[in-house]
């Protein structure tokens, strides 16, 4: 994972809090408008379970109705978030704490 960091920090736009960048993160309007894709796409199509998208920076996870999911991962360099799925469960959003196991 550190070695991961390591290449994605210099070419990733993500920043920790506070912290000036030339390229500004994805706002609000963008992540309101990805999640409302997703909504209208899982109600659109019963047959899905799940929708996940990344790369926005901001882990988030929402049931859209009932078995229908839309996660979003954020990203690895700032919140460390990575999605687990099991066939059968519900996805889990989480945190990578550096602690292997």
């Amino acid at each position: 994972p550190f070695k991961s960091a390591r290449w994605a920090k210099p070419i990733s736009s993500t920043r920790a809090p506070g912290a000036s960048a030339s390229k500004a993160a994805p706002d609000a309007a963008l992540y309101a408008a990805l999640e409302a894709w997703a909504e209208s796409r899982l109600r659109a199509d019963r047959e899905l379970e799940l929708i996940v998208l990344g790369h926005t920076h901001r882990p988030h996870i929402r049931e859209v109705t009932s078995g229908q999911w839309y996660v979003n991962s954020g990203d690895w360099v700032l919140h460390r978030s990575y999605v687990t799925l099991a066939i059968g469960k519900e996805p889990v959003l989480s945190e990578w704490n550096g602690v292997a196991g």
